[in-house]
């Protein structure tokens, strides 16, 4: 069993790649742990909690919840420090918001990470060819130059 503080987490850094159908999302943590992916369309709401103490309002915070959301596991097995996120469909020109959630050695986490949103923009890059070796049959502008070497017999 992992002692109280080791059961926390903190995203350390995030970093996004654009794939032809979704995106790739990679996270750091401090701490191993096993780490869910939780997105959604729609913008976080938020709701007030107060509480009343002898007729005045205090401790008023707010809470925000996903309406709909969907869950995605890492692809990494196990508690890691790096973790990996496919998420597909995701549309050229839309924005979600997500968080991230966990276990650590199979106990659920308190630590939850604040919300992101991303913008994905653009549709990932084609790759460009480079002609890397410029052979004489690679290339059309060149036409090879043959030498005839002509042997004559072997005389003695």
């Amino acid at each position: 069993m992992a002692t109280a503080q080791l059961l926390h987490f903190a995203v350390l850094t995030i970093a996004y790649a654009n794939s032809a159908d979704g995106v790739i999302i990679t996270v750091t943590t401090n701490n191993p742990c096993h780490l869910w992916l939780r997105i959604s369309d729609h913008m976080p709401q938020k709701h007030l909690h107060a509480a009343e103490s002898r007729g005045a309002l205090v401790q008023t915070y707010i809470d925000q919840c996903f309406v709909a959301y969907t869950d995605i596991e890492q692809q990494e097995l196990g508690d890691t420090y790096t973790h990996t996120f496919a998420v597909a469909p995701w549309p050229v020109c839309t924005l979600k918001w997500f968080y991230f959630w966990g276990t650590v050695a199979g106990q659920l986490s308190p630590s939850a990470s604040p919300i992101f949103a991303y913008h994905k923009k653009t549709q990932p890059l084609e790759p460009t060819w480079i002609l890397i070796i410029d052979e004489p049959w690679t290339s059309i502008t060149t036409q090879p130059t043959w030498t005839i070497i002509i042997l004559e017999p072997w005389t003695s």
